[in-house]
């Protein structure tokens, strides 16, 4: 009878993933492929193996966190790849640290005026506050702020206004968490940690405390 086969360890699911994903950037012009059926199988490969680490609670390896951050930013005001492209970022969080995340997605987007594309990242930032809470942010509060505070100054049509206003509320919620975790912190009551500002329905393998 044959033994039943092991899953690998974290390390070498990480060792196989970065192979992979070295040879697909390899032939793909650094992930940065036109062809639209080219640039959702890359997708697709990128969520398939976020599945893998998911599942066996190992992150990614970190180049490959940008990686997936540049490549969703850029395709995520196409009406074809935007759904996968918001999956892909919701996947991302949750196989690398999610204020990580956001601070490369807040890098890219800062180059990107298109009015349909900040749109679509602001829809996908209201769905991250739904999965992952304000906890989430973590360190990334800064950049949070200043992205929204960005985003409000370009009175951009298409953006709605509640849009705005509740991730900004986000960012309080946020911030009065910073707030508490440094008060409780210094008088040595750690109760906070594990109790969310808000129920948060995902959680990332990183941990952000």
């Amino acid at each position: 009878m044959n033994e039943r086969e092991l899953p690998p360890s974290p390390e070498a699911l990480q060792s196989d993933s970065s192979h992979i994903l070295v040879l697909v950037k390899e032939h793909t012009r650094g992930f940065k492929e036109t062809n639209i059926n080219v640039s959702k199988s890359i997708m697709e490969l990128f969520l398939a193996l976020c599945d893998c680490h998911e599942k066996m609670s190992c992150p990614m390896p970190k180049w490959a966190g940008s990686e997936m951050a540049l490549l969703a930013c850029s395709k995520i005001s196409d009406k074809k790849l935007s759904p996968l492209s918001k999956s892909l970022l919701m996947s991302a969080c949750v196989v690398q640290s999610p204020h990580v995340i956001l601070g490369q997605c807040f890098a890219s987007m800062s180059q990107v005026k298109a009015p349909v594309a900040q749109e679509e990242f602001l829809h996908w930032m209201l769905a991250f506050t739904n999965e992952f809470g304000a906890a989430a942010i973590g360190p990334g509060l800064k950049e949070t702020v200043m992205f929204v505070s960005e985003v409000r100054m370009t009175h951009n049509n298409r953006i709605d206004t509640f849009d705005v206003t509740h991730i900004s509320i986000f960012c309080s919620t946020a911030l009065r968490f910073k707030e508490h975790q440094s008060q409780e912190s210094r008088s040595g009551c750690f109760g906070l940690l594990s109790r969310p500002t808000r129920v948060s329905t995902r959680s990332s393998c990183y941990s952000i405390h």
